[in-house]
């Protein structure tokens, strides 16, 4: 789904690299960023909400929830 995407880029950000580019993208949920789960639902929110319709509420559960 896009909500399964969009948080594994963010979470993973090498799980999809573009074939000619290289990784290198910080994950966000470590320092130095280190925004919290409730600060990535609302990343993922903003993502949405430029192509879209949002989906995702504070609320909203996925694979990476460890904190809140």
């Amino acid at each position: 789904t896009g909500l399964e995407y969009l948080t594994q880029s963010l979470y993973e950000p090498d799980a999809f690299i573009v074939e000619g580019y290289n990784p290198g993208m910080p994950v966000i949920h470590k320092p130095p960023i280190g925004l919290n789960n409730n600060e990535i639902l609302c990343v993922i929110a903003w993502l949405q909400s430029l192509g879209g319709e949002v989906t995702v509420s504070l609320d909203t559960t996925h694979a990476y929830n460890s904190d809140s």
